[in-house]
């Protein structure tokens, strides 16, 4: 199976969404594509840099199918050189996905994990 990440997933406050806007300016990304109706407490926009998507979310509270998953502890750490971030599990990510209608993306993780359980 090939492994190469094909998009970029980004999850920050509504406070925050702007900036993330501006962080990718200086890279010439694509025009943003916004999406409707995510969740009632969630933005969304979508962009190319490089032919990578980066999908960002903006969320209100420790609620959301991001931040939640976040809240609770559902995180691995990922390391590239001396840089840390946090990342949803695999199954916080089917969940995250299946709350955002991406159902595509969600049976993809499932099938890379190998099941369709992921009651977490």
């Amino acid at each position: 199976m090939d492994l190469t990440p094909r998009d970029l997933d980004i999850t920050v406050r509504f406070s925050d969404l702007e900036k993330v806007r501006e962080m990718f300016r200086e890279y010439s990304p694509t025009e943003f594509k916004v999406w409707e109706g995510v969740t009632p407490t969630t933005r969304s926009f979508s962009f190319l840099v490089n032919g990578v998507e980066v999908d960002v979310f903006g969320e209100e509270g420790e609620s959301g199918p991001y931040t939640g998953a976040l809240v609770v502890g559902k995180t691995v750490d990922i390391s590239v050189d001396d840089f840390v971030v946090k990342g949803l599990t695999l199954e916080a990510e089917i969940n995250a996905y299946r709350s955002t209608n991406r159902e595509a993306k969600a049976q993809k993780v499932e099938e890379f994990i190998g099941g369709t359980n992921t009651s977490i």
